[in-house]
């Protein structure tokens, strides 16, 4: 069920949600659904990272099988690392509610339409991603299994 706020409410929410942005690690991996509509052959299109608001969660087995519930929404996980989007400038904020405590807003609505469609696809293309077959205990243990290699990969290269 969606809860709708008055403006006043939301503006008091951004407040202390903002507050609290330094509280995310750069090392933490951020999870979300990806619908089939975002998805072109074998890829995710960058469209299913441009909006004004990303709706993640802080990735955890926990994220995954409350991701899962929906499983018939969704084809493919994505993963990005907050160092990254913080790399591109944008904010990562804590936005718990709850349904999902780890619950968590990439800003990209202070962008023009141009940039937020170069950042979707910075996104995308930076993104991990697994598929949604099998338990959730299985699939979260390949999309962590594709963070670390990653976190490997760049550890190698620093």
């Amino acid at each position: 069920m969606e809860h709708h706020r008055s403006g006043a409410q939301d503006c008091a929410r951004r407040l202390a949600i903002e507050a609290h942005s330094s509280e995310i690690s750069n090392d933490v991996w951020l999870v979300r659904g990806i619908a089939s509509q975002y998805i072109e052959g074998e890829q995710i299109s960058s469209a299913a990272f441009n909006t004004k608001e990303i709706s993640v969660a802080v990735l955890s087995l926990d994220s995954v099988r409350r991701l899962l519930e929906n499983r018939d929404r969704f084809r493919v996980l994505a993963a990005v690392k907050v160092d990254y989007c913080r790399k591109l400038g944008l904010q990562v904020l804590p936005d718990p509610t709850e349904y999902d405590p780890d619950h968590v807003l990439i800003l990209l609505r202070d962008l023009g339409t141009g940039q937020r469609k170069k950042m979707g696809k910075k996104l995308k293309d930076a993104a991990v991603t697994a598929t949604v077959e099998g338990p959730a205990e299985e699939v979260y243990g390949r999309l962590r299994a594709c963070c670390d290699e990653f976190d490997r990969i760049e550890s190698v290269g620093a």
